[in-house]
């Protein structure tokens, strides 16, 4: 009998379950960093009217245990969130977006521990 294997919902998505990895490895400052980049991404690409909508559609799922990794910080937690309820086409380029973030701020950490 085999057993069935637990898939995440951003597991669906290569690309994203490549970010939602690295960004689980990543330094809880890398971490931040990487999710204020996202939320300001997702924001940017929002005319006014479409920012409420998409707020309201956050908060409709509300999660009372908040038990996954992403869940300790809650800009974190908003930053994956927003994510899951983009579009393929806008998570995509958002996705891109993300990982030269993550390129950028792993190299500015390995910068400054140089210096240690």
């Amino acid at each position: 009998m085999t057993e069935k294997k637990f898939e995440r919902w951003y597991d669906k998505d290569e690309d994203l379950s490549l970010v939602m990895r690295a960004l689980e490895l990543a330094d809880e400052d890398v971490k931040l960093s990487i999710a204020a980049d996202l939320i300001q991404m997702v924001m940017a690409n929002r005319e006014v009217e479409g920012t409420d909508n998409f707020i309201e559609e956050l908060n409709e799922e509300y999660i009372p245990v908040r038990r996954r990794w992403y869940d300790k910080f809650a800009t974190l937690l908003s930053a994956v969130e927003m994510l899951k309820h983009l579009d393929p086409a806008e998570r995509a380029v958002t996705l891109k977006e993300a990982i030269n973030s993550l390129i950028y701020f792993q190299s500015k950490k390995g910068e400054g521990s140089e210096d240690d």
